[in-house]
């Protein structure tokens, strides 16, 4: 949170990739993550409560960071950047998500870029709007699952 007014968009795309992270691990086993701690103390839980308090009243997060609230990089309204929640109201159910998902894009929705000086990680929706992406057919590479 030192990026002065990219904090916040910062904090959703390191969030967004320790997400995705644990999902893909748990998916090949890897298990306990969600509860691994840092040394500071923090896990993935206290990241995302603080992202959800950051959506719910940015003022509040822009006097920790030290940057104007008109300065801050931020969604016109929290539920812009609800998706972020989806994934944690899976894991935890914490009825607090909920006012942020609700009216909300879903996570597959909004189409969003990152430059990291050279590559560029680009996120897009594959499936139509209200249709599932349909998993591939067959074995998969070297005749695997």
């Amino acid at each position: 949170m030192r990026r002065g007014e990219k904090a916040a968009t910062y904090s959703l795309m390191a969030l967004e990739a320790m997400e995705q992270a644990v999902f893909i691990a748990e998916q090949h086993g890897y298990h306990d993550l969600r509860e691994l701690r840092s040394r500071a103390g923090g896990n993935l839980r206290d990241a995302v409560d603080t992202m959800r308090a950051f959506l719910d009243r940015p003022e509040a997060w822009a006097r920790l960071v030290r940057v104007p609230v008109e300065h801050l990089r931020r969604p016109a309204q929290g539920s812009d950047w609800g998706w972020i929640l989806e994934l944690p109201y899976r894991w935890w159910g914490e009825d607090q998500y909920l006012p942020l998902l609700q009216g909300g894009r879903s996570y597959t929705e909004p189409e969003r870029a990152y430059t990291l000086l050279y590559p560029t990680l680009y996120f897009a929706n594959a499936a139509p709007p209200g249709q599932a992406r349909k998993a591939p057919s067959g074995p998969g590479p070297k005749g695997g699952p």
